[in-house]
């Protein structure tokens, strides 16, 4: 008689292996792709200052305007670029002297954060623009100017610098001098390079 059976025993099922070190590939991968993404956003966001220790004493930044507050970001003090040097940190804004200030808002939207007192850094023969209005802003209008240009902010005036020491700076009658001692002596003779005020 003719059947349909298995002419041999099935043979045994395959042991189930054990998927374990896939699990443990796949927990690493996961945590590389985390941590690369950890570092991309550091990366990313490396120059970004929102708090006064976010710099170092000597550290550069610059400041512009965004949305009627100014922003700050760090950059090599080696920039040819106008920036600020951080030349100390202090609670109290009077603190700074004749150092530019830039202050940070405590969360009820006071002043009464850290503020970083800081210098400004120019070359010999380039021209800035120098607000002489204290507004909220005032720290953005500082820069860099073509030189004979116009001023493009209300009560700003154009200067040029026309020599750089690293010392008390001996100008020259019709030059305005200014001397910052921190964070690395720097003597300017500034000249006036526009006719008019800018209203």
């Amino acid at each position: 008689m003719l059947g349909y059976g298995t002419p041999y025993p099935a043979p045994p099922s395959p042991p189930k292996k054990s998927r374990t070190w896939l699990w443990i590939l796949i927990g690493v991968g996961m945590v590389l792709v985390a941590a690369l993404a950890g570092v991309l956003v550091v990366v990313a966001t490396k120059g970004k200052v929102t708090d006064a220790d976010d710099v170092a004493i000597g550290d550069c930044l610059r400041v512009t305007e965004s949305a009627s507050s100014v922003k700050a970001n760090e950059v090599d003090c080696g920039t040819e670029e106008f920036h600020f040097a951080v030349v100390s940190k202090t609670q109290d804004r009077t603190a700074c002297g004749d150092y530019s200030q830039l202050w940070f808002t405590g969360l009820s939207g006071d002043r009464s954060g850290e503020v970083l007192c800081l210098a400004p850094i120019m070359r010999e023969g380039s021209c800035y623009q120098f607000p002489t209005v204290e507004t909220d802003t005032a720290l953005a209008d500082f820069n860099d100017a073509a030189c004979g240009s116009n001023p493009t902010v209300t009560g700003a005036r154009v200067l040029r610098v026309e020599s750089k020491v690293s010392s008390q700076p001996s100008c020259p009658r019709g030059q305005v001098p200014l001397f910052m001692a921190r964070p690395t002596p720097a003597g300017y003779c500034l000249a006036e390079v526009t006719d008019e005020w800018q209203s």
